[in-house]
């Protein structure tokens, strides 16, 4: 196990103080002395409290006191100024003391209340603060405590409705709005906390607690950079606040910003000396820097403050644990996981003590909660093989061996007690040298044949992992670890048929392994044998609804049969067995995208955003949902962002570049494109290429060949700078350089694109001749080729070589099996050949696509040509020209139709109209001859 445990964030620690049962409290007077006088320490202590010096306070209370022992307002005030400070006790003390000398029971009930609540005796509280037993007065004061009280014990309804009566029976009361900001924190209703916060400021601006919780909603939501400001303008307000200046700190030393935070938490030593959350706070810094001597110090000198504060015990165990103290870390985090049982870092910290201190059964038990909800913890599946194996109970080992090298195949700090340890620290070559020592010693090492198979496989030697495989099931007949193995490097050396039979050998070994199950339905998918597909899934689901990678499965078998809502609604299951995982929530994202519910993968992304703010995969997922809906701004920045969390990687670069551009940006873009060229070990191809295009959409062509030809001398093997090189010309018109680059690429073969691409080029040229050989020399190659047949059918179309045009389109339409444009195209040919299935075919075209306008041109100029239903052919000439106004051979269409209709006058405008406009289209001469003929009539 290694001992780089990452700590939990000061920032989120500081906030956690609000379910740990810290409350601020709304100075309120409970008592009828007579008001002190201006100058008295009693009024100066006031305004130390009003302003938030506590320390200052407490002095002059010391001195109000020692003149009047028996002052109940300054008893009461220093009772306030404990609850402020979060200290219970002495709270309870001073407002007992003020009873004693003649405060009212009923006056302070609420005060009491409080007190009890920050000392976690909730019940008393309750009982302390009964409605029946608390003037009118105080009644919202106790319902609002009530409320704190009622959270406490996690009863959250009972919560809410007395922080509700609270508000009801005091609508403007700052600190109501505040504690139900808290219970909607708690509750993970963010937008209600907002809004309470919101309200609370519109009581109070200045309101210095209302600006610190704001922080905290924030920072929560937006992130810390966000918080920031919000705590700088609490302090500004008022600079002696300590929640605004350790929430300032805790911000700051999240941001790495340390210097800063210990400038904060300096002010705050200075006016309370060993705070214990600032001592905390220097501790998790000190743990950062690895200076864990340092960081036990600190927390030695909250002499216990914090012992019922989770973060805080976290970080004495993380301690404790790195200076080899196992017995100490062990206490520490038994206290943790008593208040907060599911808390994943402390759980496998402690099962990582257990182990080390030779309890392998105990580490296993603290682990089986996570492992229950199926976690994707490499590092935890890990700590769980290695206590197996110090049990000698190998199977097991490598059952959760395998899954922590499928969960995170390049984790690089496991030092369990295996040989193979190195495996799953991505160090293949010394991985495969130590399994080759162990099964030098011990051939039938079941971990050492699995692991070297799978170590063979990451790295694509299949033929290697299949004599591994072949090794362990010779070894280990009867377990169907092997032949899921074996199964997995027919798989990889595309031998499909031989991958199922292991796969379902495996199965038949061992009727609940899940993964076989899994590889099995992904040959029969890759089969389009979609329902046995699905059975096996559904059987694997059976056994373990909450496993996350068999309801990725479903959602993709959803996906290939293309029913999107279902695809969703697995992937909100995959997501739902742990939001901790990534890929569910980003797969969701995706289907989100795919089914235009845009709306709805914004808003998983933006959560994905705040769980990984920092994660390239999240931030990618999250640029292109921005992207998706139109925030090309917002996208840009996101890019960016991902730019320097994947600094090295060129498909960031060029993410952030293509934005740039989409947003009008052209130089940024540049700028952006030319860094990504700077990078080492990356192919840049794709850099290079969408310089090119930038270049050419800009009009610079000459820039976009110099871009062109520097990829080619980068890459001289390469085709693909020839290939867009041909592009960049026939976009330019530039006939004869687009072939004699595209000849160059397909001297080292032809693909489709290629083809079609060299041929146009020619028929551009007006060399019609090559361009036929090279689509015929494609249709010898694949005879199925749709694109290819159907751009010879157009070559023969455009020189009126109607009988090899139709020859080719009746190939196709056997081929696409009632294509309106195919049958479209038959008719036109038909009627130009004079065949009488010109009509009939046109119709079934028009069945096929009604609405689409060169499907009704065709049909209802042959109408009018043949003279079969001239009204209907007018109206459907009428159709297409309103879907293709500027379309001159459907407009001389229409203008036939109207003469035949009797239309003279309208269809001698449509004509003169046409020719004033263009002057060269297909039925130019049709169109002249047609007008000459109306006018001559005319006269």
């Amino acid at each position: 196990m290694t001992r780089r445990i990452r700590t939990i964030s000061g920032a989120a620690l500081v906030a956690a103080t609000a379910a740990l049962g810290t409350v601020a409290f709304a100075p309120q007077s409970a008592w009828a002395d007579k008001p002190a006088t201006s100058s008295s320490p009693l009024t100066r202590a006031q305004g130390h409290f009003n302003r938030g010096d506590y320390r200052a306070a407490t002095i002059e209370l010391r001195n109000a006191l020692r003149a009047n022992p028996n002052s109940v307002p300054a008893r009461l005030l220093q009772a306030r100024v404990y609850l402020r400070m979060q200290q219970g006790l002495p709270a309870q003390t001073e407002i007992e003391a003020a009873r004693r000398a003649g405060a009212k029971k009923e006056a302070t009930r609420a005060l009491m209340a409080e007190a009890m609540v920050l000392q976690r005796r909730y019940a008393d509280a309750l009982e302390e603060a009964k409605a029946d037993l608390v003037p009118a007065a105080y009644a919202a004061e106790a319902a609002r405590v009530r409320g704190l009280a009622q959270m406490g014990l996690r009863k959250m309804d009972e919560a809410k409705a007395e922080l509700l009566e609270a508000e009801k029976l005091a609508p403007k009361n700052e600190q109501v709005q505040l504690d139900l900001a808290r219970y909607y924190v708690a509750a993970r209703d963010r937008a209600s906390a907002e809004a309470a916060v919101d309200k609370a400021l519109s009581l109070n601006p200045r309101s210095v607690r209302a600006l610190v919780m704001k922080g905290d909603i924030v920072r929560a939501s937006q992130g810390l950079e966000k918080a920031l400001p919000l705590f700088n303008q609490a302090l500004a307000i008022d600079p002696q606040n300590l929640e605004a200046r350790l929430e300032r700190a805790a911000t700051l030393t999240d941001l790495k910003r340390n210097k800063e935070a210990l400038a904060d938490l300096q002010r705050i030593d200075k006016a309370v000396p060993d705070h214990p959350l600032s001592l905390y706070l220097q501790a998790v810094m000190k743990v950062r820097e690895r200076k864990f001597d340092e960081a036990e110090g600190l927390m030695t000198r909250t002499k216990g403050a914090l012992g019922n504060f989770p973060p805080a015990l976290l970080l004495q165990g993380v301690i404790a644990y790195e200076r080899n103290n196992f017995q100490q870390a062990q206490t520490y985090l038994q206290d943790l996981l008593r208040v907060a049982p599911n808390h994943s870092l402390a759980r496998r910290l402690y099962a990582a003590t257990l182990l080390r201190t030779g309890d392998p059964d105990g580490a296993i038990q603290a682990a089986k909660p996570l492992l229950e909800k199926n976690t994707q913890d490499g590092r935890l599946l890990a700590l769980v093989a290695s206590a197996y194996a110090r049990k000698g109970e190998f199977d097991e080992a490598e059952t959760y061996l395998q899954k922590a090298v499928a969960v995170d195949p390049d984790q690089s700090a496991l030092k369990t007690q295996l040989a193979m340890t190195r495996v799953a620290q991505g160090e293949n070559t010394e991985a495969l040298r130590d399994l080759d020592a162990v099964l030098q010693d011990d051939p039938k090492s079941m971990q050492a044949l699995m692991m070297s198979a799978l170590v063979k496989m990451r790295g694509g030697n299949f033929k290697e992992a299949l004599t591994a495989a072949d090794r362990l099931v010779k070894a280990y007949p009867d377990l169907g670890i092997g032949y899921n193995m074996r199964g997995a490097a027919y798989l990889g050396l595309n031998k499909i048929k031989e991958a199922e039979t292991n796969f379902r050998a495996a199965i038949a070994k061992k009727p609940n392994y899940h993964e076989a199950r899994r590889n099995l339905a992904q040959i029969l998918v890759a089969d389009k044998k979609y329902v046995e597909a699905r059975r096996e899934l559904m059987r694997a689901l059976e056994a373990d609804g909450q496993n996350a990678k068999t309801l990725m499965a479903l959602s993709e078998l959803a996906r290939l049969e293309k029913k999107p809502q279902e695809r969703i609604d697995w992937l909100k299951k995959a997501v739902a067995t742990n939001r901790t995982e990534m890929a569910p929530r980003l797969r969701l994202i995706q289907a989100y995208l795919d089914a235009k519910k845009n709306q709805d993968a914004l808003s998983e992304a933006n959560a994905l955003n705040r769980d990984f703010p920092d994660n390239p995969a999240a931030l990618e997922a999250i640029g292109r949902t921005q992207l998706a809906t139109g925030d090309l701004t917002a996208a840009t920045a996101t890019f960016e962002k991902l730019t320097k969390a994947a600094p090295n990687d060129v498909g960031a670069r060029l993410l952030y570049a293509r934005s740039l551009a989409q947003n009008k940006r052209i130089d940024a873009a540049r700028r952006a494109y030319t860094m990504a060229l700077n990078l080492k070990n990356q192919n840049l191809t794709q850099v290079y290429l969408d310089l090119m295009g930038l270049e050419a959409r800009q009009g610079n062509l000459k820039q976009a060949i110099a871009h062109a030809n520097a990829l080619k001398a980068k890459y001289p093997k390469s085709t693909v700078a020839d290939r867009a090189l041909g592009d960049l010309y026939l976009g330019n018109r530039q006939w004869d350089k687009a072939i004699a680059s595209y000849e160059a690429v397909r001297k080292q073969g032809m693909d489709r694109a290629l083809g079609i691409s060299l041929a146009q080029a020619y028929l551009n040229a007006g060399k019609q001749p090559q361009a036929v050989s090279v689509l015929q020399e494609m249709l010898k190659k694949d005879p199925k080729d749709v694109a290819a047949r159907i751009a010879l059918a157009d070559v023969h179309m455009r020189a009126k070589r109607y009988p090899q045009a139709l020859a080719q389109y009746q190939a196709l339409d056997e081929q696409t099996r009632a294509s309106p444009a195919v049958l479209n195209n038959m008719a036109w040919i038909y009627g130009e050949l004079k065949d009488k299935r010109a009509i009939a075919t046109a119709e079934q075209a028009y069945k096929l696509s009604p609405k689409s306008p060169e499907v009704a041109d065709t049909l209802g100029f042959l109408l009018v040509q043949q003279r079969v239903d001239m009204k209907r052919g007018l109206s459907l000439l009428q159709q297409a020209v309103k879907a293709r106004p500027d379309n001159p051979d459907m407009r001389y269409h229409l203008a036939v139709a109207l003469k035949a209709n009797g239309k003279r006058a309208e269809a001698q405008r449509e004509l003169e109209n046409i020719l004033s406009k263009h002057k060269s289209f297909d039925s130019l001469a049709q169109a002249q001859q047609a007008l000459n003929q109306i006018k001559t009539a005319g006269r």
